[in-house]
């Protein structure tokens, strides 16, 4: 959250995935291939089924839902302190995280903080093609503009129009 503030977010309720879909779209992003929508599921279940049994897991694709955002959503894994875990089975980049998935990441760590009341201060991507985990710093810069993409995103879905934030 935005350190000290509780927020209650006006419009429909909309998914992490709307979110990112949206900010995918916005920047000319996600060719929606079902072959490769497939592939990723495949890649996530059996990250997942590797990871699950970890001590540091809380859970695996539990859903959340926050009334005060207006958020829901199921983050690929959670540990135990409340750290989101997003598995990507996609192009790896050279250094860092893309910002798509930063958003994603931020946006469920919005969400668990609301949902758990926890401070939470990181997120980390895992790079399947490569086993890599990045740790991505949530800053106050990052919550601000995931913050700004979703308040976007729930206007648009109350106005039913199409993603483009």
């Amino acid at each position: 959250m935005l350190r000290g503030y509780k927020l209650v977010l006006e419009g429909p309720t909309v998914s992490v995935g709307f979110v990112v879909e949206c900010v995918a779209q916005s920047m000319g992003l996600f060719a929606n291939d079902p072959t490769k929508r497939k592939l990723g599921k495949l890649v996530h279940e059996k990250v997942e089924q590797e990871l699950k049994g970890s001590k540091a897991v809380a859970s695996v694709e539990e859903v959340y839902e926050s009334r005060n955002l207006g958020l829901r959503g199921a983050p690929d894994l959670v540990l135990k302190d409340g750290t989101p875990v997003e598995i990507k089975s996609g192009a790896v980049p050279q250094k860092g995280v893309y910002f798509l998935h930063r958003v994603q990441l931020c946006l469920y760590a919005l969400l668990l903080e609301d949902v758990l009341g926890w401070d939470i201060d990181r997120g980390f991507v895992y790079y399947a093609k490569t086993k890599e985990w990045r740790e991505v710093t949530l800053d106050e810069q990052i919550r601000r503009k995931s913050l700004k993409l979703l308040m976007k995103a729930k206007k648009l879905k109350a106005k039913k129009e199409v993603c483009k934030v």
